[in-house]
């Protein structure tokens, strides 16, 4: 695909639509393409240029072609050449400027608003090291550069529960297709009702098994409860056994027997 073909199929889909043919691109004057170019800047980053292409170059001589080329290079767009001559061609809407500037942006459109949003943000200030020294001006700077630290932060984490979480589309195709699964199912558990309503003794059959199934439930929590009730009672012992041994030790501690009455009593205890 040529780059002017490209370019003419992002520009009809979303969210530009413009419904471009190859030759009625091609027919745009000057200032037409300066304007759509314009017009795909304003979808990136609508609070910048957001501006009436002619009041701009009345008032402020060149300004429209500072303006696009400043913010091709926060998209690390490489400019060819020298760069006054760039922002005239591109002022002056001439194809040769324009057309890669298109080719580059539309072919990775969201990444490219991505980073226009974050350059709003993240934007480096080149403070001369003199200015630095003030105590004042180094306070404010650092405290600058930790918002941006923190604004980083933040980013990501919404980055990822953005990506993380389902998006209201595929929500809604889960809904669907978990509720074709319960037609489903119900139908499945009308036919074989049907298939089975007229079989000899099934009634009987089906309250037996649905009788057993409850007792094995009943049996299954009675066995729960016995083997919590039997690891309860053997914690309780092994407390009670503790205690007893704990207070057979302060017994003996309190006894002021001579050593020669202990020896004569551990020795009848032991004939015993």
């Amino acid at each position: 695909m040529s780059e002017i073909s490209f370019i003419v199929d992002k520009l009809n889909q979303k969210p530009f639509q413009r419904e471009f043919t190859l030759v009625s691109f091609d027919e745009l004057s000057a200032f037409e393409l300066l304007q759509l170019l314009n017009d795909v800047l304003v979808y990136l980053d609508p609070a910048q240029h957001k501006v009436d292409l002619r009041d701009e170059n009345v008032n402020k001589d060149g300004a429209t072609g500072v303006r696009i080329e400043s913010f091709l290079r926060i998209l690390k767009y490489q400019v060819p050449g020298d760069v006054e001559s760039f922002r005239a061609r591109i002022a002056n809407g001439e194809r040769s400027a324009i057309y890669p500037v298109l080719h580059y942006i539309l072919s990775r459109l969201e990444p490219m608003k991505t980073r226009a949003y974050l350059a709003r943000f993240l934007v480096k200030f080149d403070i001369p090291p003199a200015f630095l020294h003030d105590e004042v001006i180094q306070e404010v700077y650092q405290h600058y550069k930790g918002l941006q630290r923190e604004f980083k932060e933040a980013h990501k984490s919404v980055e990822a529960l953005r990506h993380n979480t389902m998006q209201p589309g595929e929500l809604k195709r889960e809904i669907t297709q978990l509720e074709e699964e319960k037609t489903q199912l119900l139908e499945k558990i009308a036919n074989l009702e049907r298939k089975t309503e007229s079989m000899p003794g099934f009634a009987e059959l089906y309250e037996v098994t649905s009788a057993l199934r409850r007792e094995q439930e009943e049996e299954s929590k009675v066995m729960d409860q016995g083997r919590e009730q039997q690891a309860a009672l053997e914690m309780a012992e092994q407390r009670m056994a503790e205690a007893r041994h704990r207070f057979e030790e302060l017994q003996a501690a309190q006894r002021d027997d001579s050593p020669a009455e202990l020896l004569e009593r551990l020795q009848r205890e032991g004939r015993g």
